[in-house]
């Protein structure tokens, strides 16, 4: 899932979702492509595999983009193969199907099935250690500014000893771009981390500052910062959990778990619980409700 201006963004497989909950409006769009573009003598071509979506606001035009990057895998003769990265855009009210962009994106693969992180007119993606190449890559993400549609590489935290990718977590939290990183020495143990500087002054390149050490009751996976007053951070972790952390006075912490809360159900206009059956992931998104049409 992602959030951009009250509008949500539901990818499931090539099926792409854009719902305003405050109307009640859904949007599907086209079937992503599913079989890769025939280029070149190619004697076996894998259809996209890895791919990874994401949604955010044109500053130019005012308009929402729905991106999509994605890999596939040619194998040429004499045994020989390599792997091609693409970036697809759809814009809400003007294009009818998906597009690829002019510039290729960057020879790398991001975390598949994550959903960008929108900050600032840019998506953001975490790039996956190794990922195409032999050798190992510098900590990054993919940038891809909506406004002209270009690519460029944003160095990682220098978290020690190294950035892990699959347990960090990228959002914007209240204007800063943050990051979250488990410590490597002690899982219980979660460093954040926060961007300053301008992503677009060439003159003077942004910077990362550890901002917080947080220290949990429980080994931190996968978390990421949903939202923070001057006091309190929010963080959604494990997939089922809530865990609201009081900066104060970190004695006096609460621990939801979202299977057991109640939800608004639209049909009967009652809370109802959640059945076991019925939950197969519980995904979490900061949201404010607007009505931009779709």
């Amino acid at each position: 899932m992602a959030h951009c201006d009250g509008l949500v963004l539901l990818p499931s497989g090539s099926t792409v979702h854009v719902v305003n909950p405050a109307t009640r409006r859904t949007l599907t769009l086209p079937p992503t492509r599913t079989t890769p573009p025939d280029v070149g003598p190619v004697v076996n071509r894998f259809a996209p595999g890895a791919q990874a979506f994401g949604l955010g606001q044109d500053p130019r035009f005012n308009a929402y983009k729905v991106a999509r990057f994605y890999t596939y895998l040619d194998v040429r003769a004499p045994a020989t193969h390599y792997y091609t990265a693409k970036m697809g855009v759809f814009t809400i009210g003007t294009d009818l199907c998906w597009r690829d962009t002019a510039a290729a994106p960057p020879h790398h693969q991001v975390m598949p099935h994550r959903t960008a992180t929108f900050f600032r007119g840019s998506l953001l993606w975490t790039v996956v250690q190794g990922g195409l190449h032999e050798t190992p890559l510098a900590p990054s993400f993919v940038r891809f500014r909506l406004e002209d549609e270009s690519f460029s590489i944003v160095p990682a935290p220098p978290c020690t000893p190294r950035f892990n990718y699959k347990s960090s977590r990228l959002s914007e939290l209240h204007g800063e771009l943050c990051v979250c990183a488990r410590a490597a020495s002690d899982f219980g143990v979660l460093e954040m981390w926060t961007m300053c500087g301008d992503l677009d002054d060439g003159s003077h390149p942004p910077h990362w500052d550890l901002r917080r050490v947080i220290r949990g009751p429980f080994s931190f996976r996968s978390c990421m910062p949903m939202t923070a007053t001057p006091d309190v951070v929010m963080f959604h972790f494990a997939t089922y959990y809530l865990y609201n952390y009081d900066l104060q006075s970190p004695i006096n912490n609460d621990l939801i778990e979202m299977k057991r809360l109640r939800y608004h159900q639209l049909g009967t206009d009652k809370f109802v619980e959640f059945t076991e059956k019925n939950i197969a992931d519980l995904y979490v998104v900061p949201y404010v409700p607007s009505l931009v049409r779709i």
